[in-house]
């Protein structure tokens, strides 16, 4: 059959699974209160804390902790704006899904020994019988019987992976009408709360949606997308915001990355091709949606420290949800403060005017001149260069007083004031020189750079070594070749 036609029927099958039309209030906020206690807990034998996940619509992964008293009890307090999916996490070894609205107070029995024991058939947890609790018992024992099952999301990866378009289209809407059929079988038989219907229809709803928009980017590379794949996403309700369960935060996620990884024109600077951006999702979606995707776009130009391209394409009046506009409030001033302190103390920071990459080798090998040069390749941006820091340090307090090696660290791809600010703020130590776009150009092709963060090592007479070189947390591994090249 054709696409099509799967497409058809999958779209009508959402329009019954569709929510309610009543919509969430994003302009409020309130705390949820999670309890508990864990039978049988020993502080002596047992993890001291446990762990909630939330996964935030526009913070992604956020994650609360919190101790656990000698009795076994825990409390958790925190703000939400809108009626979510959560899970909570003991060491872990299992989780337990949560569906928590605005200033719901829920308390959670767990049995320790049962815990312990890998349980999965939502033996080990309690509620209180009143309706928050009952919904939450009820989510657990569907998703535990339908959804958690290994054979379940095997399934899942293994059509994401092997299936046609066709193929994969007619899989996930028969997994649609399974778990449809389940879930009307479920509420038939079992007392439900209208809560606890409301997430089970959207869960099932997003699952879809979810991944049909994840086989974009995971199908197997020999199978062409026909042009009409993404046509259900005109069918899709761009203004349902009624409750958020994790598969529905997936997939706006994943929509997100829809638009973020379509190309750049190279020709056009960073603030153009922005522009282009959130002039692409004004043009293709609507409501609720739209001003999720520009939230997230203009986050995303904060969290990479871009405040230049913020301050140019940012429209306040384009965001009228209160959560998204405290959002985007909330990281602008963060970052204005962030960038406010220059202070570098006495680190050697500089730039250097060459344009030829002769030129620029030759002041480096001149400038540490039989020392043995640990290059880092990095940007404020890049969170995986950020988590290497720390391990850099380490390893410079471990040559603390050697003056035959040299940690320099070449950024790029940032303004002044953010590469400054980075140093600052993050106390970084070593050499840091910012590179212009086209040193950087140069050198990525002589290191064979694809991405950062990158390491090389250039021995005492200007010879690289190690086009890649270990990264600083695989600290024995580096500090061996370094050594290595000491002793020669």
């Amino acid at each position: 059959m054709r696409l099509s036609y799967y497409l058809f029927i999958l779209i009508f099958s959402f329009l019954l699974l569709s929510c309610s039309n009543h919509k969430s209030d994003f302009d409020i906020e309130k705390n949820v209160i999670i309890t508990g206690k864990i039978s049988g807990y020993d502080l002596a034998e047992y993890p001291s804390t446990i762990m909630i996940h939330q996964h935030d619509i526009v913070n992604s992964n956020q994650f609360y902790c919190t101790s656990i008293e000698k009795n076994g009890c825990f409390k958790f307090s925190f703000p939400i704006s809108y009626a979510q999916e959560l899970w909570i996490d003991y060491d872990g070894l299992n989780s337990i899904s949560l569906v928590v609205r605005l200033g719901d107070s829920l308390f959670i029995a767990i049995d320790n020994e049962f815990l312990l024991q890998y349980d999965t058939d939502a033996n080990f947890f309690h509620f209180e019988n009143d309706e928050i609790g009952k919904t939450n018992l009820a989510v657990n024992k569907f998703i535990n019987k339908n959804i958690n099952p290994e054979e379940f999301w095997q399934r899942t990866y293994d059509a994401l992976e092997n299936l046609q378009p066709e193929e994969y289209v007619k899989f996930l809407y028969n997994q649609d009408s399974v778990l449809t059929e389940n879930f009307n079988s479920y509420v038939k038989d079992h007392n439900t709360t209208p809560l606890f219907n409301t997430w089970c229809r959207d869960k099932i709803h997003y699952y879809t949606l979810n991944y049909l928009m994840r086989y974009r980017c995971q199908n197997p590379s020999n199978y062409k997308l026909p042009d009409d794949y993404f046509s259900f996403l005109a069918d899709y309700d761009m203004d349902d915001n009624q409750i958020f369960s994790i598969s529905h935060s997936d997939f706006l996620h994943e929509l997100f990355m829809y638009y973020w990884d379509k190309p750049d024109n190279p020709g056009n600077s960073r603030e153009q091709n922005y522009k282009i951006l959130t002039d692409t999702i004004k043009a293709n979606s609507a409501g609720f949606t739209q001003e999720f995707l520009l939230t997230k776009v203009y986050m995303n130009t904060l969290k990479g420290q871009l405040i230049d391209v913020f301050e140019a394409i940012y429209d306040s009046t384009d965001i009228h949800q209160t959560y998204f506009r405290n959002a985007i409030d909330n990281k602008y001033k963060e970052l204005k403060k962030y960038l406010s302190n220059q202070n570098t103390g006495s680190i050697n920071l500089t730039t250097i005017q060459s344009q030829t990459l002769e030129e620029f080798l030759d002041t480096i090998t001149q400038k540490y001149q039989d020392k043995i040069i640990y290059i880092d390749f990095w940007a404020p941006w890049c969170s995986p260069c950020m988590e290497e820091m720390p391990y850099s340090h380490t390893i410079q307090e471990h040559y603390r007083g050697n003056d035959n090696i040299v940690f320099l660290y070449l950024a790029h791809g940032c303004t002044k004031e953010s590469w400054r600010a980075t140093i600052a703020n993050k106390k970084l130590t070593g050499e840091h020189i910012l590179l212009t776009n086209d040193q950087y150009n140069l050198l990525a092709d002589l290191f064979d750079i694809s991405g950062i963060p990158h390491y090389s090592l250039i021995d005492k007479k200007g010879n690289v070594v190690l086009k890649d070189a270990p990264r600083p947390s695989e600290k024995d591994i580096i500090i061996k070749e370094i050594e290595r090249q000491l002793n020669k």
